[in-house]
């Protein structure tokens, strides 16, 4: 009888360790889960940033080129005018002499 209570007592104590360590690997694997999902979350916020990034610099790019044909027009207009002012003060000194 006594033997019968220690094998039993001894396969209680082996169901113990197996479940606790079966709680351990449980718990692990959860964490390595939660680990995952937040690295892939944080791989995701760096490639929308990154993306940011480049349509600012795409957008200060657009901003500083339509910035320099503005600057253009206003120079060729500008010197459209002296020239035709030019030639009508020319024109109008032809006439007065």
């Amino acid at each position: 009888m006594r033997q019968a209570y220690d094998k039993i007592q001894e396969i209680t104590d082996k169901l113990l360790a197996v479940t606790n360590e079966k709680e351990v690997l449980v718990r692990h694997s959860a964490q390595q889960a939660h680990v995952e999902a937040q690295l892939e979350q944080t791989r995701s916020e760096l490639n929308r940033i990154k993306n940011e990034v480049h349509t600012a610099q795409v957008d200060k790019s657009n901003s500083e080129m339509n910035f320099k044909y503005v600057v253009d027009d206003i120079s060729r207009t500008l010197r459209e005018h002296a020239m035709t002012s030019m030639r009508w003060e020319a024109r109008m000194a032809s006439e007065i002499s």
